[in-house]
């Protein structure tokens, strides 16, 4: 039992099998904001309760009068640099001019059967969700790729970048993706 939803009206993508959930909402601003990794919960149509909106003092925020969303404060599916949020991005890019402020929003999303490079014996044994983030002034586009198995309660993440300037962009760094997790005691192993 796998599958990966979107829902329309509440802007969320929910990934999820036997043991794990994954739940992607596209903020107010365009941008992917990371709502909750963990055990499986029941699907419906809204998990905006679990979005924390909370008014800090000297936050930034994009929004007049919205002094309760903040990118600092909210958790982030793939952050950017000179968005307002002062944490590490999960990528940094320099433009002709040397700027290195971006502005990607999502654009659209594609949900498939199988993998994008990951091999798996039958295409039944996962299911992808790529989504397309663009930034019409550079002319580049982000695309996350987020596979789900049936039987593991593992999500393998991949980012691609694409860009159509003519003069080009510098990538500086980039990661396969970032977890934005609340203040806990975690214990982490890597491979």
């Amino acid at each position: 039992n796998m599958a990966i939803r979107f829902h329309q009206t509440s802007k969320e993508f929910h990934l999820y099998n036997e043991k794990i959930s994954y739940i992607i909402k596209i903020l107010e601003n365009g941008q992917l904001g990371h709502v909750y990794y963990g055990k499986r919960i029941t699907d419906r149509e809204d998990f905006g309760y679990l979005v924390e909106y909370v008014s800090r003092d000297m936050a930034p925020y994009p929004f007049e009068g919205r002094s309760n969303f903040s990118l600092e404060h909210l958790k982030q599916e793939y952050p950017a640099f000179g968005s307002g949020d002062t944490r590490y991005p999960a990528f940094e890019l320099e433009s002709g001019d040397g700027s290195r402020v971006v502005d990607f929003k999502y654009q659209s999303h594609e949900i498939y059967a199988g993998l994008p490079s990951v091999y798996v014996e039958n295409e039944n044994e996962a299911d992808t969700l790529e989504v397309v983030l663009e930034d019409a002034f550079l002319k580049t586009r982000i695309i996350l790729s987020y596979s789900i198995f049936s039987d593991r309660p593992v999500i393998t993440r991949h980012a691609k970048f694409a860009c159509e300037k003519e003069d080009g962009i510098t990538l500086l760094n980039c990661m396969s993706g970032c977890l934005d997790l609340p203040d806990m005691e975690y214990e982490m192993v890597e491979l």
